[in-house]
Formats: structure tokens, C-alpha cells, sequence
């Protein structure tokens, strides 16, 4: 809870800025992304009463709509999701947990100041998850790590396309840590290159 206290805190400050100074800050939205993640438990005990010990365990979600304040000389950015599906499988389970959340924020710090290349470290706070019993306020989902991701900002319209991101780190989940290896992109970068290799395909055969 003081983990979120904070990155609200965070928020707080940073929006005022935004409004009154937009030329140390830039927005960047997105309509969301795919992400698939795989975690490596540790201390998983050896009398295991769950079905699941060998079983991988892994991850996948659906971030619906993604907006960012990011400070331009520092590169020190705050992204926030409104809501996320997703679906997991750990030994720890029965069963697969899946379904929404509604509290994703995520601060990093791009390190590279190159054009259309995202490096760097962040920390990401997934909470509210809701459940069959309305939202579950004791569970939290924090993922502290180094990402990377070949991405594309259109400055006209704020939009910031990531066409392949992959991050690893330290996650704890349900009070377990586990080690954290996950890959991303956008719905519209596949759809890019949907469009492309159809274009190729149709080419070569209409000779286009």
C-alpha cells in the first residue's frame, strides 16, 4: 500500500507539470498491448499439495488503453493502464486465474536517448483485481526489472507504437517472488504486419 501511495504521489505531482509546462513533458497513449510473461518460482516446497508442480508456469494479459507522462531531459516516464485482462498458471493454483484489474502503473527510466529504442529499468504495480466476489483489495502484483523495446512516437497525434518489447526481473505475486522473463507489443504492430505480408503476398502473386 505504500508502494502505491507513493506512485500516486508521484502522479499528483507530475500532472500539474504537464498542464503548465508541456515543454519539459510529453503525453504518449496507446490503445494497449499483449504481453506474455513466464516466472520461475523460488522455494517451491518439495511436498507440493497442488497438481501443478512441474507444470510451467506462465502468464499472458491485455492492457486496454495506455497513457504516459514522460519528463523529456530526464527521460523518467509514469504509464498508467485503467484496466487489464489476464490469465495465469502456477504451481501454487489448481486452476487458472484469469479475468480483469483496474489499477496498472508502471515507472521507468529510459536510459538510451535514441530515437525509437527503450532501455532501462522500471517498477510496475498491478492491483484491484476483481473476483467473484467483488475486488479483491489484498492483492498485488509488483514487478521490479530492465526492459527493452523497439518502439515509434508519432508526435502529431501522441501516439506511442511499441512493435517489440521484452523485459525480465524480480516479481512477487501473491507473496511469492519468482524470477520474470515477458515479451509485449502493440495490437496495432501486429496488425502492421499483418497488412505488410498480406501486401507481399498479394504482390507476388498479381505482380504488384
Amino acid at each position: 500500500m505504500k508502494r502505491i501511495a507513493v506512485i500516486i504521489a508521484i502522479i499528483l505531482f507530475l500532472v500539474p507539470n504537464v498542464i503548465n509546462a508541456d515543454e519539459n513533458f510529453i503525453i504518449k497513449w496507446s490503445i494497449g498491448d499483449i504481453n506474455f510473461g513466464i516466472n520461475f518460482f523460488k522455494d517451491k516446497p518439495k511436498d507440493n499439495p497442488y497438481e501443478r508442480e512441474e507444470d510451467l508456469n506462465w502468464d499472458a494479459s491485455f492492457a486496454l488503453g495506455i497513457i504516459g507522462v514522460e519528463h523529456i531531459n530526464t527521460r523518467i516516464g509514469l504509464e498508467f493502464n485503467p484496466a487489464r485482462w489476464r490469465t495465469d498458471h502456477n504451481w501454487f493454483n489448481d486452476y487458472d486465474n484469469e479475468g480483469w484489474n483496474f489499477f496498472n502503473l508502471n515507472l521507468y527510466w529510459n536510459i538510451i536517448d535514441y530515437e525509437g529504442i527503450q532501455f532501462g529499468p522500471f517498477n510496475r504495480i498491478n492491483y484491484l483485481y476483481l473476483t467473484d466476489n467483488g475486488l479483491d483489495w489484498s492483492k498485488i502484483t509488483n514487478t521490479l526489472g530492465i526492459r527493452f523495446g523497439l518502439i515509434s512516437y508519432n508526435e502529431k497525434f501522441h501516439y506511442n507504437l511499441r512493435y517489440f518489447g521484452v523485459e525480465c526481473g524480480y516479481k512477487i505475486q501473491e507473496g511469492r517472488s519468482a524470477f520474470y522473463l515477458g515479451l509485449n507489443t502493440d495490437p496495432l504492430a501486429i496488425g502492421e504486419l499483418f497488412v505488410r505480408v498480406l501486401g507481399e503476398i498479394f504482390g507476388s502473386i498479381f505482380g504488384l
